[in-house]
């Protein structure tokens, strides 16, 4: 993209693009990373799954900086 650097996610719906000034993206974690054990998920096992949360926000310090490109759907033939 024009010498752009781009990463690919499974995030987004295919053929969208977004293209911006990402240090605009304001990101706020609240507290640390909270990590559960969960022991009965598959208990008959004896396994163990982990679960990890974090509470964050994300904000927009200037709306202008940031655009989507979207593909439009093919026409039905």
């Amino acid at each position: 993209m024009s010498g752009y650097r781009r990463i690919k996610s499974s995030q987004a719906r295919p053929g969208d693009a977004f293209f911006g000034n990402w240090t605009d993206l304001l990101v706020g974690m609240w507290s640390g990373l909270n990590l559960r054990a969960d022991t009965w998920t598959l208990a008959a096992s004896d396994g163990l799954v982990l679960r990890a949360f974090q509470d964050v926000d994300i904000a927009v310090r200037h709306r202008e900086s940031f655009a989507l490109g979207q593909n439009a759907p093919a026409a039905p033939e």
